[in-house]
């Protein structure tokens, strides 16, 4: 939506990693993958883990897979590195734009027109991937712009950096 990134905040057991599961499935439903597309980090429990079998779903990696882990977070790296120099290079002013012309059939490179990057346990991104955390900020704060979204789950909103925390929103507290 118009707010772009979303943080679901809960304790431990409150359907964190549920509620971006039942987010992803809705998406799912609504939208082909051509429309939104998704790349997952599965650092909690492995709930996310299951939706490796839909097409809108690129790759799901956990944290007994740190290379897969830096890979998926490389990638929409340069997938927002990619969309910068096409919307430069094709004279694209605003996202609007892109979803108007990629539903009407142009780009068909691009493999859909919004790109999710879902992190579920932001606090095992933060402790045990140290150098990607500080990836995060640039996808958070360049990323709407291009159609670039990122969706994170956290224990508490104080686990979130206040300069990454401004930047999600939409927010649910579980």
């Amino acid at each position: 939506g118009a707010a772009g990134h979303l943080a679901v905040v809960g304790g431990p057991r409150s359907g964190r990693s549920s509620a971006l599961a039942t987010m992803l499935l809705g998406l799912a439903l609504t939208h082909p993958p051509a429309e939104v597309g998704a790349h997952v980090l599965d650092l909690g429990g492995g709930v996310l883990r299951r939706l490796a079998g839909l097409p809108h779903v690129g790759t799901v990696a956990d944290r007994q897979q740190p290379d897969l882990v830096r890979r998926v977070v490389a990638e929409v790296v340069a997938a927002l590195d990619r969309r910068e120099r096409l919307f430069r290079d094709a004279g694209i002013v605003s996202v609007e734009e892109f979803r108007a012309r990629r539903g009407a059939g142009g780009f068909g490179d691009e493999p859909c027109t919004d790109l999710l990057l879902v992190v579920d346990g932001y606090p095992t991104l933060r402790a045990e991937f140290e150098d990607l955390e500080s990836q995060l900020l640039p996808l958070a704060a360049k990323g709407l712009s291009y159609g670039v979204h990122v969706v994170l789950s956290a224990n508490r909103w104080t686990d979130l950096r206040p300069a990454l925390k401004d930047l999600f929103g939409s927010r649910w507290e579980l």
